[in-house]
């Protein structure tokens, strides 16, 4: 699912050029992960950490319990501009096996970049996500449990594409898009845009998948707290013939019409909330009959003086999930941090995903996720954490594609890490 990556960056199009009307949110980012259009220029913001952790998994089903050794590294750069704001977010690691079998190990990296452009009546968002794991992302941003990275507020695994969840195959997904915005009168703004999605599997674990995505919207703001959007959205997927697609090759096409509105109850909490029908056209019925259906976007995300709180909730049509020729995904997840005095912080963040074929016969996949961290800084530049991360998926997706790398129960994952993480750097200007 693409999450609304459309409807977001028309949104945080249209509060670069109305600054002076709506009230930003206290992070300073827009709907689209990682942007701010809204702040004046004041400062860079640099964060980042290189560290160490040991991890214990633990699987409730035949498999060997096993534990590992993670080294990794994070880069958080933002630069805050009226006319072009950047932000960058990036971390990278290795996994080896200490004890036990060689599941999940080997080099992660999660790397999201966005650039804006603000001019006049124009503005410009570049955003691009790539996400290259040994698994399934599940927890964190990284997606990888164990790391000791914060796991709460920023977001469950990658934002480009849900998958079914497996133990042992990389998977490697892309999602690149460019927004051009345009403001049409003092409280209206039209956007449009597009992009690519590649979703691959490059052991041959699952099904590859490659889209093509494009998108028109209107946003017209009420008052300097409400907003009125609607968009229409469009995407196109292919895949080959494979043993995950009963070994025939196909296309299919998604179109949605989305609507919807935003709306800043105070300068910290902010709900939006968007749906509309959904349908599906398909050059093979076998494995993507025609359907149509419902998609929702709900969000709400709260920053106070000590943490943070956001809620989400999408369903919608989804190309593949790595294992069916198209699903339809519904997903709830939820993330909560907060400061304990001036050196410790905890974390909770869950989820629950539910992956059903649009053909009923080939099954579903359902996949609950859990984390918790504490977090305790050991002076001014090292960090100590402790995290717990679980996973409980079960699967009874059918056909004549092997499923012997899909998670098909609960394992638990235990993790201590001490980090070299020098406390934020500004920089103003």
């Amino acid at each position: 699912m693409r999450n609304s990556l459309g409807l977001a960056a028309m949104l945080v199009i249209a509060t670069a050029w109305t600054h002076a009307q709506v009230e930003p949110e206290a992070t300073g980012g827009g709907f689209l992960p990682g942007v701010s259009a809204t702040q004046p220029i004041t400062q860079n913001l640099l964060d980042y950490s290189l560290r160490y952790a040991q991890g214990a998994y633990v699987y409730t089903n035949s498999l060997t319990n096993q534990s590992t050794g993670i080294v990794s590294g994070s880069f958080d750069y933002t630069r805050s501009s009226d006319h072009f704001p950047l932000k960058m977010n990036y971390i990278g690691g290795y996994i080896w096996p200490v004890a036990g079998p060689n599941l999940g190990t080997g080099m992660f990296q999660h790397l999201v970049l966005s650039q804006g452009f603000n001019q006049g009546r124009w503005s410009v968002l570049a955003y691009d996500d790539i996400n290259d794991t040994p698994e399934a992302p599940s927890v964190g941003f990284s997606g990888v449990p164990g790391t000791g990275e914060t796991i709460s507020g920023s977001g469950t695994g990658s934002s480009t594409a849900a998958t079914i969840l497996d133990i042992n195959t990389r998977v490697l997904n892309n999602l690149a898009e460019g927004e051009f915005g345009y403001r049409a009168g003092s409280a209206t703004t039209l956007s449009f845009g597009g992009g690519s999605q590649v979703l691959n599997f490059p052991n041959g674990g699952g099904l590859d998948t490659a889209g093509e995505l494009a998108n028109a919207g209107i946003t017209r703001y009420l008052n300097s707290r409400t907003a009125i959007v609607g968009q229409f959205e469009f995407s196109h997927f292919s895949f080959g013939a494979s043993a995950y697609s009963n070994n025939m090759a196909g296309n299919y096409d998604i179109n949605s019409v989305p609507v919807g509105f935003r709306y800043s109850l105070t300068r910290q909490l902010t709900v939006s909330v968007e749906g509309g029908p959904q349908w599906i056209s398909s050059s093979n019925s076998t494995l993507a009959p025609p359907v149509t259906t419902a998609m929702v976007n709900a969000s709400a995300s709260d920053s106070f003086h000590m943490g943070s709180l956001s809620l989400t909730y999408d369903r919608g049509v989804q190309s593949s999930s790595g294992y069916l020729a198209a699903s339809v995904v519904d997903s709830v997840k939820g993330d909560f941090s907060r400061r304990l005095g001036r050196e410790t912080s905890v974390g909770i963040t869950g989820g629950f995903f539910r992956f059903a074929a649009v053909v009923s016969a080939n099954g579903t996949a359902d996949a609950l996720s859990a984390g918790a961290q504490i977090s305790q800084d050991l002076g001014r530049y090292f960090n100590f954490s402790a995290n717990y991360a679980a996973v409980n998926q079960t699967s009874s997706l059918a056909g004549s594609a092997p499923q012997a790398n899909v998670l098909n129960g609960l394992y638990h994952a235990i993790s201590f890490s001490l980090a070299f993480s020098p406390r934020q750097m500004r920089a103003n200007q």
